[in-house]
């Protein structure tokens, strides 16, 4: 096919220059996107670049999505698909392997930054064959003009069209490898399967002389500053290259297949937890403050993982926010729109007079449209995601450990910047740490691995004098979000603004702070067997609420329940609703000394019946008619089973034994909290305070 391009002698100035199909993808109505198809040799894999590689103009949360590369599922996936370890050679010789085409951005770059446009495209009409665009120090498209082709109008800078044929043509392009202006072809689509061609190929463990592997090349041709000041209004805005990219990259990944842990979240569009915590990492990342956000954990593929605190520098993990947002506020949509002040869009959200429930649904946790999604996430900026940026950043519970993290990341700066190895030894840890690029396996990289773990552990001992010893522990931080729940139900309930509440729970938080090593301890006694099993945490469902009752239940001292009112600065304006707030906290206070004893009394009694017959504690005669009685419940419980007896008469003797025993170590747990709490009252057994609501939850 070269041959129709014979007569073609412009001089050679780009030095990337393939033959191949091209084609626009557009709607009458739609910005369009071009692209051009080709093939490259296994010789010419390093032409394409991965999205890490590239930095763009300022920093944004979905471009350090696109440049995160599973190096774990490279090599025990990928690669072996490659290879085919463990087949003999006539088993490699009937298998086949495929890998459909990578997509391919072609992005501006100048001094490794990516720009937000091209150069004004300009076309050449002067020879009678061809149509060449070209997007001068960037590409070249070189077209065969016919009469009765594909009809394209290459700009909209002006209104004529060509009649061109889409193959063959030629995309030449220059590609710069440093600081010079030009184009680098960006994977936005197939990083993975590129990183295991390059392995591969690097490693000479394959013959890839044949391989032809399939690109598709992405340009978008009226991305220019001249389009953009043109056309660009207030309600029209031509789309810079980062953004149709960025898009681009989350509508090809959001639904894949492999995509999982914190990516399902952070892709999903169909969830009000994913959209806040994809608002709160934007947030984080603001000014780019890659120091903030090296301390969220947000890129966890493994599912089990993604809810948990993996690292020790981390102060929290999205997928521990997401779960903790939605078994709080899923099922109480009255408190979360009281949260984010929903009413004051829900005219827009749910428009009288339109029937539309595509376009205007019944909004809930699970389900709202595009249409309701712009309305309602700056909404969700202004509320919960500036509330979680204050509890993890500003709070006196969480700051202590983002100060011990910047602290001892300005000690690894200093030298990477100054000790004589320091960008050998200690930037590629920087680079992980800010930049999430990954420390190669190589010898030389080992020092690097070392610093790395050292960095962690130094994260480590900074925190064990400073910070709440359990506040790494994702069941902790879910107990947070109950504790917020309760006490928004407190203030809407005293006629609080929504605005004011959150600065009572930051306040609330502050407050308890100095308290928690003391409430929170596996030395209590009303901790174990309940909060703790030893020295060991247990993260069930009733524990997360056993957690948030134990902090609310400060609210029974009536000296901490004034320090928080009188802390928030923001209430002085509604002092009318103080007194009824400080009664509601009183009331959430006893409601959760009750609620928390509730939960204990169920562990014990569980916790007694399978440790009683080797608890020394108890004399071996009471041990002996323990385990009878048990014998004879079981069997009256199997009788009845079997209807040879009804219901009354299977024997309570064995129940009543229990809880003689787990009431004495109850009582003795509740004068000890008591103690510790300092309330003003005994209300110890007035329990039926809402108690349904919270002990029959499903966790």
């Amino acid at each position: 096919m070269q041959d129709i391009f014979d007569d073609e002698h412009d001089e050679d100035i780009y030095d990337f220059k393939r033959v191949g199909s091209f084609g626009r993808f557009s709607t009458i109505n739609n910005f369009p996107i071009e692209f051009f198809l080709t093939t490259l040799k296994s010789s010419q894999l390093d032409c394409l670049t991965y999205a890490r590689d590239i930095k763009p103009a300022s920093v944004d949360f979905e471009q350090l999505l696109q440049r995160d590369i599973d190096e774990e599922r490279v090599k025990s996936e990928i690669e072996p698909y490659l290879t085919s370890p463990g087949l003999t050679d006539v088993e490699k010789r009937a298998k086949t392997i495929f890998f459909p085409p990578l997509l391919v951005a072609a992005i501006p770059v100048e001094n490794k930054t990516m720009q937000e446009h091209y150069s004004d495209q300009e076309i050449d009409k002067t020879e009678a064959k061809f149509l060449n665009r070209m997007w001068d120090e960037y590409f070249k498209l070189k077209l065969k003009r016919t009469k009765n082709g594909y009809s394209i109008q290459p700009s909209m800078m002006g209104d004529e069209r060509f009649s061109i044929v889409k193959e063959p043509a030629i995309f030449e392009a220059n590609l710069t490898k440093g600081i010079e202006k030009g184009i680098k072809l960006v994977v936005i689509d197939g990083q993975h399967r590129l990183k295991a061609l390059r392995d591969v190929y690097d490693q000479n463990n394959l013959d890839l002389s044949e391989l032809a592997l399939p690109i598709c090349i992405l340009f978008s041709p009226n991305s220019t500053a001249e389009v953009a000041d043109k056309f660009g209004t207030e309600t029209f805005n031509i789309p810079s290259i980062p953004l149709i990219f960025r898009q681009l990259f989350v509508d090809v990944n959001k639904n894949a297949v492999q995509v999982g842990g914190h990516f399902n979240i952070l892709l999903s569009e169909g969830n009000m937890g994913s959209s806040i915590c994809r608002s709160f990492c934007k947030k984080v990342l603001e000014g780019e403050r890659l120091e903030l956000l090296a301390q969220i954990e947000w890129n966890q593929k493994n599912k089990k993982l993604s809810n948990e605190i993996t690292k020790k520098y981390y102060i929290t993990s999205i997928g521990v926010i997401e779960k903790a947002l939605t078994e709080t506020f899923s099922k109480s949509k009255t408190i979360f729109n009281y949260l984010i002040n929903f009413d004051t869009v829900e005219s827009r959200v749910h428009p009288s007079g339109v029937d539309d429930y595509h376009e205007f649904p019944k909004v809930s946790w699970e389900r709202f449209s595009f249409s309701q999604k712009r309305v309602i996430e700056p909404l969700l900026g202004e509320t919960i995601v500036d509330l979680l940026y204050r509890l993890f950043f500003e709070s006196k519970l969480f700051k202590p450990a983002n100060d011990c993290f910047l602290s001892i990341l300005d000690d690894l700066k200093k030298q990477a910047a100054n000790v004589p190895t320091g960008n050998t030894q200690y930037q590629p840890v920087l680079d992980r740490i800010l930049e999430y690029i990954p420390i190669g396996d190589e010898k030389v990289m080992r020092v690097s691995h070392a610093n790395l773990r050292k960095f962690e552990d130094d994260v480590a001992t900074c925190k064990e004098d400073k910070v709440f010893e359990w506040l790494g522990y994702a069941i902790f931080q879910r107990a947070i979000f109950l504790t917020l729940s309760e006490i928004l139900k407190a203030c809407k309930i005293s006629q609080i603004d929504s605005n004011i509440a959150s600065d009572i729970f930051i306040s609330f938080i502050n407050a308890i702070t100095p308290s928690l090593d003391s409430l929170i301890n596996p030395k209590r006694n009303y901790c174990q067997s309940f909060i703790f099993n030893s020295n060991k945490i247990i993260p069930t469902g009733d524990v997360r609420k056993g957690i948030a009752f134990l902090m609310l239940s400060k609210f029974s001292n009536i000296d901490f329940r004034k320090s928080v009112v009188r802390e928030c600065n923001s209430l002085n304006a509604e002092s009318r609703f103080k007194k009824d707030l400080l009664e509601e906290l009183e009331n959430l206070g006893y409601r959760s000394l009750n609620l928390y004893f509730d939960l204990y009394l169920k562990s014990k009694t569980k916790d007694f019946k399978a440790t009683y017959a080797t608890d020394r504690s108890i004399d071996a005669d009471e041990r002996e008619e323990l385990s009878q009685q048990e014998v004879i419940r079981k069997r009256d419980e199997k009788a009845f089973k079997d209807g040879d007896i009804a219901r009354n008469e299977i024997s309570t003797k064995f129940e009543v034994l229990v809880s003689k025993y787990v009431e004495i170590e109850t009582n003795k747990s509740r004068k000890e909290l008591q103690d510790i709490l300092e309330s003003e009252l005994d209300v110890f057994g007035l329990t039926g305070f809402f108690a349904d609501e919270y002990l029959d939850i499903e966790d």
